[in-house]
């Protein structure tokens, strides 16, 4: 794929269709709108962390995985587990 071609496809946008709780989905708008951020930019955010391989984020993705491979879902979640990734999400701006 030529450099120009390349920069023209990673420049487009992607539509993303996801299915959650309503539970997740509420606890993510919540704190979305503390920090005035919308869903879309957070998550926006967090994909370009992993394209740039940010290791923080590269280990909470290695946590999510063995996660799933215990069978630990997100309901499993402790709260201070769930408070941990947005304090990683927050230093990560500093």
């Amino acid at each position: 794929m030529s450099s120009n071609v390349y920069e023209k496809y990673i420049n487009q946008k992607k539509s993303l269709h996801i299915s959650m709780t309503k539970e997740s989905h509420f606890a993510l708008k919540m704190e979305c709108e503390k920090r005035d951020l919308s869903m879309q930019e957070v998550l926006e955010a967090f994909a370009n962390k992993i394209a740039v391989e940010d290791r923080q984020i590269l280990k909470f993705l290695d946590s999510v995985k063995e996660d799933k491979v215990l069978g630990l879902n997100k309901r499993t979640l402790k709260k201070s587990e769930i408070n941990n990734i947005y304090d990683i999400l927050e230093n990560d701006e500093d």
